[in-house]
């Protein structure tokens, strides 16, 4: 049996810690690991349909949002995105995923989507104080 000595006994366990935590932060982004499935849910809706919804509700990020993919609009609906926060005291702006600066106009990034962008005053499920 080999003996470890204390720089590679304090790397891993070092290595270890950072694993946790970033499980743990992965988990809260995703809604906490906890998944509901449906047997008679509804179909999800066309790319097109979402994209016409979010330009009827906030065209000034429609034209960021005008080519999303289906998997990045099944992103949008699996955390619950919605373009316009049914609570005052929480929305993309005071979110600690939200990316102020990505997009030019009043429309922002989020850290959780890899393409698109988000309305300030939209909501989802991982929202997160700052």
């Amino acid at each position: 049996m080999q003996k470890t000595n204390r720089r590679a006994f304090l790397s891993k366990a070092g290595l270890l810690g950072i694993g946790a935590l970033s499980g743990a932060a992965l988990l809260q982004a995703c809604g906490g690991g906890e998944a509901k499935i449906e047997e008679n849910s509804s179909p999800a809706p066309s790319p097109m349909a979402a994209s016409e919804e979010a330009e009827a509700v906030a065209a000034d990020c429609a034209r960021h949002n005008a080519k999303l993919s289906e998997s990045d609009l099944e992103v949008r609906k699996s955390i619950g995105y919605l373009e316009q926060s049914e609570m005052a005291d929480q929305n993309c702006q005071n979110c600690r995923f939200y990316l102020a600066d990505k997009f030019d106009g009043d429309c922002g990034g989020c850290q959780l989507f890899v393409n698109g962008s988000v309305n300030p005053d939209a909501w989802c499920k991982s929202w997160a104080a700052k």
